[in-house]
């Protein structure tokens, strides 16, 4: 049985996850390169992590990590000088990964393991 915090975590985090989605799908329509199509691919892996968070998957964890250190990534090695906006999309970044630490870390033990893309034996 699911823990109610993770569930109302995985559902949040869908719903950032679709947000993200939908903007990099439209960015990579208006303005294709090779960032907006990384972003793409990064929102969908972070859809995928979401929906491993939902079926109590221990391999969310690291992947989660993952996805949002490539979120922070850009902003990071961004020569842009240190700016409110951009320090607040920062906490918001860190938040989250707290979050998600608080929330489901103590739960660790109760994820299943298994394979990040479960293959089917013929």
């Amino acid at each position: 049985m699911r823990p109610q915090s993770i569930t109302i975590l995985s559902i949040l985090l869908f719903v950032i996850g679709i947000s993200l989605a939908v903007r990099s799908l439209g960015q990579f329509f208006m303005a294709p390169s090779f960032y907006t199509f990384l972003m793409l691919i990064i929102s969908f892996i972070g859809l995928y992590c979401y929906y491993g968070l939902w079926n109590m998957k221990r391999w969310c964890i690291p992947l989660f990590f993952l996805v949002w250190g490539f979120i922070l990534l850009p902003m990071l090695m961004g020569g842009d000088k240190l700016s409110m906006i951009m320090l607040m999309r920062l906490l918001y970044l860190i938040s989250v990964m707290g979050v998600f630490l608080i929330v489901v870390l103590p739960h660790r033990n109760r994820l299943s393991s298994g394979l990040v893309w479960p293959l089917k034996k013929k």
